[in-house]
């Protein structure tokens, strides 16, 4: 059987219904262009807003979670990223159960987005809580052969398997940006030392 992916997962929250889904991850950025695809593929569309979206951004968010609640636009995903600090504010939160109660019958869909996603004991039944993972051993694994291979290094790694595997475990735990940038750190210190 195959394991089903955080995206599959997503999919189906969305076909369910459910108005309110929580993605903790610490990678908006490495997330997005896969939310952006799932929306497109389920012909809907993705809106983004955060804290600095505009400068009434707390106005901003109320009024575009009072049109997702009418239905004065459907088939869409609205994706906050900044959400937790507005989590503690009852008009927010009541705007957030009506669009989870109500959104839903008009194909709209809430997407909050955070690190560690506290939810306010009035979502906790309202939402669906989905752990986007870090990146796994072999997006590590093409990370490094990648980067390496850029940097004109690859035949060196390739020569050492047992190398190339520890690296990767030891890049476990890190985000891709994470990775990315401490891999370049060290390709560009073996490139030096090369030099």
């Amino acid at each position: 059987m195959v394991a089903e992916t955080p995206l599959h997962e997503l999919r189906q929250y969305l076909h369910a219904g459910y108005g309110l889904i929580a993605l903790n991850t610490f990678e908006e950025e490495r997330w997005l262009p896969d939310l952006e695809n799932l929306a497109r593929s389920e012909g809907r569309q993705l809106e983004q807003w955060s804290t600095i979206s505009s400068e009434e951004a707390y106005e901003d968010l109320l009024e575009q979670l009072k049109v997702l609640t009418l239905g004065d636009n459907t088939h869409r995903m609205l994706l906050l990223k900044d959400i937790h600090a507005y989590l503690d504010d009852p008009q927010i939160v009541r705007a957030l159960r009506e669009v989870s109660q109500q959104g839903a019958l008009h194909y709209n869909t809430v997407l909050l987005m955070g690190p560690d996603l506290k939810l306010p004991l009035e979502l906790e039944k309202e939402a669906i809580v989905i752990d986007l993972p870090l990146p796994d051993y072999e997006t590590m694994q093409l990370l490094i052969q990648e980067i390496f291979s850029e940097n004109e290094l690859g035949a060196n790694l390739e020569s050492d398997l047992n190398e190339r595997e520890r690296l990767a475990q030891a890049l476990l735990g890190l985000t891709l940006s994470q990775a990315e940038r401490t891999l370049n750190k060290s390709a560009r210190r073996c490139r030096k030392s090369i030099e």
